[in-house]
C-alpha cells in the first residue's frame, strides 16, 4: 500500500472511532511524533545552542582532542 492510500484508511478510521478517549490518545500520539525537539528545549536552552553555533562558524571551536585534553 503507498503512503497516500495509508493515509486516506487511516482518516477513514479515524472518523468511524467514537470514543473520545481514543480519539485524544492519537492526537497526542500524532502531536509528540511531528513535534520538533527545539520547541522542547528551554528559551535559555535555545540561545546556547544559537550562539554555540555561532561560536563554531566563525572558527572559535575547539577540535574533539583538544577538547579532551582541557578536561583531563
Amino acid at each position: 500500500m503507498d503512503i497516500h492510500s495509508t493515509k486516506v484508511e487511516l482518516i477513514r478510521l479515524i472518523l468511524e472511532i467514537e470514543s473520545p478517549r481514543l480519539i485524544e490518545r492519537i492526537s497526542s500520539l500524532l502531536k509528540k511524533e511531528t513535534s520538533d525537539f527545539w520547541d522542547e528545549l528551554t528559551l535559555e536552552d535555545q540561545i546556547n545552542i544559537d550562539q554555540a553555533i555561532q561560536e563554531l562558524e566563525s572558527g572559535k571551536g575547539m577540535d574533539w582532542d583538544e577538547f579532551k585534553k582541557s578536561i583531563a
